[in-house]
């Protein structure tokens, strides 16, 4: 059974909640921090950027478990919207290896409907790297749309990077 548990922070009290993860999650960005990120993001002190990560995006921070064992994490970042009315918001996530395939279908749509049913969304976007095909493939079986292809939006690898937008809209689902 997938669950998806919130890490979050109580931002007056500096209080973690769920905080046990923090090491899986640390291990999953450092293994896919070239999937997740270009090269403007600083990596000196990756530990204290997750931290950061979390507070930034709190209470929008879930780790996703199978059976209790983590299998990965997502995150909503950019926001549009206000405590009332969220309207859009973008999808970062990483797995563990072994859970890529159906696992990451699953959780991809289950977590589209959550957004969307419990968070009231309207939009949803992720922003992919241009060669990370596995994810283009999980964002196309959860009916998002490639919207845009930005070209030489970063430098990745020491090289200028296009990256790709796919979106879904609220009842516009196919």
């Amino acid at each position: 059974m997938i669950k998806f548990k919130k890490i979050k922070i109580d931002k007056q009290k500096n209080i973690f909640q769920n905080i046990q993860y923090l090491g899986k999650i640390y291990n999953l960005i450092k293994k896919y921090n070239n999937y997740l990120n270009d090269d403007y993001y600083s990596t000196y002190d990756l530990f204290e950027a997750i931290i950061n990560l979390v507070i930034q995006t709190s209470p929008f921070f879930w780790v996703i478990l199978q059976n209790e064992e983590f299998v990965g994490f997502v995150y909503l970042e950019n926001l549009i919207g206000n405590k009332k009315h969220l309207h859009s918001a973008e999808i970062v996530t990483a797995f563990k290896r072994k859970f890529w395939g159906k696992t990451t279908k699953i959780c991809a749509k289950k977590f589209i409907t959550y957004c969307f049913k419990k968070l009231k969304f309207r939009k949803l976007k992720a922003v992919v790297f241009k060669e990370n095909f596995r994810t283009e493939a999980i964002l196309k079986s959860c009916k998002m749309e490639l919207e845009a292809e930005l070209k030489a939006e970063t430098i990745k690898n020491k090289r200028l990077q296009d990256i790709k937008i796919y979106s879904i809209i609220r009842g516009k689902r196919k």
